[in-house]
């Protein structure tokens, strides 16, 4: 263990012309590679390049480097905050770099290990690894002892949207609905490989690289000058948190980077831990009359959840309120009789998704421990989806998936009428005690405006996500002022600005509120030792105007 990083060269050996680039010939899919999900707007670029090895991204960075040519790295673009919305320059696209390349065993033989280029997408790292077919990977003796293995494996982080490429997930440490039981992805990337803005790669090891006692990492180019890089001195909230960089004392250089939004480096290879699948997943959604219905249920479960001798263990504890099912009944109406979409109570006003994993012999005591709870709440398990069959937990999943689309298509419909309406998406996270003093504040404040909006998502964590959807250009200003004013609540509140999106182009203001114009430029500092021309993706957490001698770039 130290505090020294040597970073390393990879030959490409072939003329940067002839590193697949692409001219799009259809205008409607260059279009795709300008936007992403965030609805900001399209952006603007030269040309896409799709390199297919690490030694092409490392040719391509040093390339564009000494031409100072922002480059904004595209994945599945499935991001809500912009960070793939390009600002001119060009766009360098992972998607061809999308194999499965090796497995092993830590050294105790306890744990196994997946590697992964970063352009292959989630669900195929879950479908791979649960399935075992890996046969195409370059590491045959491993994969041999790996498909043997009686044990069947996942990997536990599961971001809403599966499509999204795996090194997009590490670049923005992303989570989702399983987090409240296994964390973020961070927690399971064990190594990474990133190529720094000059070309020159980090071979990154969890464990062996942390800050020393000022608080600094070392970095020696290939060249032999050694970059001293400062931890940043904020402190992040005490709550579940993606906005920013990672900073703690002592910590891990790997984490450094998982979460920096490309700002730093581009990551091309990842060591993922896998762990041992469940024997059964037992899901549920519980309807309620009322949101404070809801709430205490939610706080039911999380006492017995620390409870050691409760049955009561999920790994997903979800809220959906009234908007939430109003937009659910109102799509189901719409699909009519071709709905994915299973009937609820019209009574509903709220409700509960949740999921534990067990053991086949732990079942039944599981089954009877939730509906015990559910009658104490007053719920009638009549009413109440629940159960163990695949046909079930992909009824429950459409359910919890279909909001996100549904409001997905809200915002391009509004958006065509009116082009200056931006998708306000609040993020925010809470200590457990604050977590009921910023509903009322929520609920006070936009009702007062007469905006409409959604609350739905990870309860667990007290983290919900807000989504208010402006009507016109009117209120799309009145959604802005209060976004800025919950920001502001929830960090005078102990919480955080982003649980699980980042920050993207469209929050600068959320993170200078949460860390202090000193914050970000602790930032900003560390962006430029190893980024020094600024190049890459420019807007990403913070604004340009944050890059003193870094020329624009039109």
């Amino acid at each position: 263990m130290g505090n020294s990083i040597i970073a390393q060269r990879s030959e490409n050996g072939k003329p940067i012309e002839k590193i697949h680039k692409t001219i799009i010939q259809d205008p409607e899919e260059f279009l795709s590679y300008l936007q992403d999900e965030s609805h900001l707007g399209y952006g603007r670029a030269e040309a896409v390049y799709f390199p297919e090895s690490e030694g092409e991204v490392c040719a391509l960075l040093s390339y564009f480097q000494k031409k100072g040519t922002p480059v904004t790295v595209s994945g599945a673009r499935t991001g809500v905050v912009g960070g793939a919305v390009p600002r001119g320059g060009v766009i360098l696209s992972m998607e061809r770099m999308n194999h499965i390349l090796g497995i092993y065993k830590s050294e105790q033989g306890k744990t196994w290990y997946v590697q992964v280029e970063a352009g292959i997408r989630l669900k195929s790292v879950h479908t791979s690894i649960e399935s075992k077919n890996v046969g195409d990977m370059e590491n045959v003796s491993k994969k041999d002892d790996f498909v043997s293995d009686p044990i069947t494996y996942f990997y536990p982080p599961d971001p809403t949207e599966d499509s999204a490429l795996i090194g997009g997930t590490a670049a923005a440490n992303s989570s989702g609905a399983r987090s409240f039981a296994y964390g973020p992805t961070r927690n399971y990337i064990h190594r990474l490989k990133v190529v720094l803005a000059n070309g020159e790669l980090l071979d990154i090891l969890r464990g062996k690289i942390f800050a020393d006692e000022s608080n600094t990492f070392e970095l020696v180019t290939c060249a032999g000058k050694r970059i001293k890089i400062p931890v940043p001195s904020y402190r992040m909230p005490e709550v579940k948190n993606a906005a920013g960089y990672y900073a703690k004392p002592g910590m891990d250089l790997i984490d450094l980077f998982i979460g920096s939004e490309g700002t730093l480096g581009i990551i091309t290879l990842l060591e993922l831990k896998i762990i041992p699948t469940p024997e059964n997943i037992f899901s549920g959604i519980a309807f309620f009359p009322k949101s404070k219905n809801a709430y205490q249920f939610a706080q039911q479960v999380q006492k017995e959840r620390s409870n050691q001798m409760s049955r009561i263990k999920p790994t997903v504890l979800e809220y959906f309120d009234s908007h939430s099912l109003d937009l659910l009944r109102q799509k189901r109406k719409d699909d009519a009789s071709g709905s994915l979409i299973g009937d609820f109570p019209d009574y509903a006003r709220s409700a509960i998704f949740f999921e534990q994993f067990c053991r086949e012999k732990d079942l039944e005591d599981i089954y009877e421990s939730w509906q015990k709870l559910l009658e104490e709440n007053e719920v009638s398990m009549d009413d109440t989806w629940g159960g163990f069959e695949k046909r079930e937990l992909i009824k429950m999943k459409i359910f919890r998936h279909t909001l996100p689309e549904i409001l997905n298509e809200i915002f391009r419909q509004r958006k065509r009428q009116y082009p200056q309406i931006q998708k306000i998406s609040l993020d925010i996270s809470l200590p457990e005690k604050a977590f009921h003093e910023m509903l009322l504040f929520y609920k006070t404040r936009i009702e007062k405006q007469g905006l409409e909006y959604v609350l739905f998502g990870h309860i667990g964590e007290y983290h919900l996500h807000l989504n208010i959807l402006p009507r016109n250009a009117e209120e799309m200003e009145k959604a802005k002022g209060l976004s800025l004013e919950f920001a502001q609540k929830a960090v005078s509140l102990g919480g955080t600005i982003s649980a699980e999106h980042g920050i993207g182009k469209i929050k600068h203001e959320f993170l200078e509120i949460l860390y202090g114009s000193q914050g970000v430029k602790e930032m900003v500092r560390i962006k430029l030792l190893l980024d020094p021309k600024g190049i890459l993706s420019r807007g990403n957490i913070f604004s340009e105007s944050y890059l003193p001698g870094i020329s624009s770039y039109e």
